[in-house]
């Protein structure tokens, strides 16, 4: 409960729990029982709030999802306004041409709906998807698609795949989610688990067996560890 009222006064404190007072009329694109953009977001970061609560999570990893999530509510404005910047590169994201009609609450809601879907795989929010689909009648893709992933880094790939779906805003946002889990793949975590420490040569390595997300990769030895004191002088 704790959790979900820190989400809903931070909510509240950026004015996203009003009523829909500077939200445009919505977009015919949208399915008749996707909620108000305000309500939408919300709704979202109650879910995961509380499947992460659900899960039993350490803070740090808890704190790494937060972060993840709030780049997809940033950046599915970023991608559909004239100038925000990226919360990842703190430039102007790469996609050029996106017309007006995408520059709204109800184009940025759908793009979030969709990169908090696509990257269920990471975060595990399974609760996301019955939301989007049994709830609000959207078709939404579990995941990111394959050609999305194929592009990786090329600003030329993804838009063209962009303009070939007319800049529908779920593209967007598999293409939000796309560079976001690119970008926290490779953000020191080692959240892939493709890396051990060696203690024998005292740095990291290559995991090629037993690999466990997440892994210690600096050596860390706590003070008063249990059995054989081991002189680790970088931590006792």
């Amino acid at each position: 409960m704790a959790m979900k009222n820190a989400f809903v006064l931070g909510l509240r404190a950026l004015g996203l729990t009003g009523d829909t007072n500077g939200v445009s009329e919505r977009d015919c694109n949208v399915p008749e029982n996707f909620p108000n953009p305000l309500r939408a977001q919300q709704w979202l970061a109650e879910a995961v709030s509380y499947a992460t609560a659900a899960a039993n999570l350490e803070t740090p990893i808890v704190i790494r999802l937060a972060h993840m999530t709030a780049a997809c509510n940033w950046n599915c404005v970023a991608f559909q306004d004239d100038s925000a910047l990226n919360a990842l590169t703190e430039e102007r994201p790469f996609l050029t041409g996106v017309p007006d009609t995408n520059k709204n609450s109800w184009s940025r809601a759908l793009c979030l709906s969709q990169c908090y879907n696509s990257l269920r795989e990471v975060t595990k929010f399974d609760v996301v998807n019955p939301i989007l689909e049994e709830k609000w009648g959207l078709a939404s893709q579990v995941g990111i698609r394959d050609d999305i992933v194929d592009c990786g880094a090329d600003a030329a790939c993804l838009q063209a795949i962009v303009e070939q779906s007319e800049f529908d805003p779920m593209v967007i946002g598999q293409v939000v989610a796309a560079e976001i889990q690119e970008f926290f793949d490779q953000d020191g975590w080692n959240s892939l688990g493709s890396l051990t420490f060696d203690p024998t040569t005292e740095t990291a390595e290559k995991c090629t067996a037993n690999c466990r997300p997440f892994a210690d990769t600096t050596g860390y030895y706590p003070v008063n560890h249990p059995g054989p004191v081991k002189k680790r002088d970088k931590y006792n």
